[in-house]
């Protein structure tokens, strides 16, 4: 007698990311639409912006039991958390994270953080760029473009 096990399909690592971004924009749409304005996070309430030399420093501050969800860079850049403690959730899974931590955020990868403790997080990039519009256009991709991109590198290598 053998033993039965359920096959399942492996997905394409592109089909994993395309899944993983659309979860984390339906929370995003879901805290929109169940979190009142004034109680969401903001950025000009949370987030520091610091400049020198070739560097941009974005730091950022999430209270315990907030939630926030991250652009989607088009490089990696260094993430360092600074204080606190959090749930990590990427693509390639979750995890606790507890300060000092310092890690490489790989480019095209859309995270979300719950804080379990308050917490300090810092994104650094190499820029002389100050304009803080311009600064989410050099170093992020929207949504939209990239669930295209996904979809086509899905397609062409499925099918």
């Amino acid at each position: 007698m053998g033993i039965l096990v359920d096959y399942v399909e492996p997905k394409h690592p592109a089909q994993v990311k395309l899944d993983h971004v659309n979860k984390l924009l339906a929370l995003e749409s879901a805290i929109k639409k169940d979190i009142p304005e004034e109680d969401r996070l903001t950025e000009e309430g949370n987030t520091t912006h610091w400049h020198c030399e070739g560097a941009y420093v974005r730091e950022f501050f999430l209270p315990k039991g907030h939630v926030v969800t991250g652009e989607i860079h088009k490089y990696s850049c260094i993430n360092i958390l600074l204080q606190g403690k959090i749930k990590l959730v990427q693509s390639d899974g979750e995890r606790i994270v507890e300060a000092p931590h310092i890690y490489i955020a790989q480019p095209y990868e859309k995270k979300a953080l719950y804080a379990l403790e308050d917490t300090i997080f810092l994104n650094v990039h190499a820029t002389e760029e100050q304009d803080p519009q311009k600064l989410r256009e050099q170093f992020t991709v929207p949504p939209e473009q990239y669930i295209a991109q996904l979809t086509e590198e899905t397609r062409l290598c499925l099918g």
